[in-house]
């Protein structure tokens, strides 16, 4: 798994709807693009069940930069991320009869890869440091929001990497699912286990957390 954090994309416009919306979600449609419950994915997975090793090939060439994502703004490491990501994988393969197409098939991969994020964090203290409070000109909130521009993306990666330290894992992961990932909120209550009201209430906070570092890093 060669790559590179470079390649992981940044929405910056995905990132600025999110923390420029209103305060509450409660009338907003739901952020994410994901579809109804029939999924390629469930195909795949079947396929796998049944000892097909070139459709779990494709299933993690679809699935293997999401996931390499997820734990890099996790965790700040992106060495860390590919290993989450390949024992993420193994997990898988090694579940690959016990699954059931109840949902989507995104929703039980970010279960399984929350699930192993916190199992490294009780293993080894995470490398970013949570709690670290941002300082210095260089993580002030970036002005600029030309997508296209490579500075403007650097600087936003690093603005979010350091922003995200701060925060409790669990509206750390709603973010991510929800923005990074596209999840819709109802699917990534699902990941989280927590009830569609209460992941509105965890994404509030979560961009109250993010205006207040925006408007006062220090």
């Amino acid at each position: 798994m060669a790559f590179c954090s470079q390649q992981i994309p940044l929405s910056i416009p995905g990132w600025l709807v999110f923390l420029l919306a209103g305060a509450s979600t409660r009338h907003s449609p739901e952020i994410g693009t994901a579809g109804p419950l029939e999924d390629p994915d469930h195909l795949l997975m079947k396929q796998v069940r049944e000892g097909d090793g070139d459709a779990f090939r494709r299933l993690f060439d679809k699935w293997k930069l999401p996931l390499v994502g997820f734990f890099y703004r996790s965790t700040g490491d992106y060495h860390r991320a590919e290993d989450l990501a390949m024992e993420v994988a193994q997990k898988v393969y090694r579940n690959r009869e016990k699954y059931q197409p109840r949902a989507r098939f995104s929703t039980w991969l970010f279960q399984i890869a929350r699930n192993c994020l916190r199992d490294s964090w009780r293993r080894k203290a995470p490398v970013a440091g949570a709690g670290e409070p941002l300082h210095g000109p260089e993580w002030h909130y970036p002005q600029a929001v030309d997508a296209e521009d490579p500075q403007t993306v650097l600087e936003w990666e690093e603005w979010l990497r350091h922003a995200l330290t701060t925060f409790p894992e669990t509206e750390r992961t709603a973010l991510l699912l929800v923005v990074q990932q596209e999840m819709k909120p109802s699917e990534a209550a699902e990941v989280l286990e927590v009830t569609p009201n209460h992941l509105r209430v965890i994404l509030n906070r979560a961009r109250n957390r993010l205006k207040k570092i925006r408007e006062d890093p220090l």
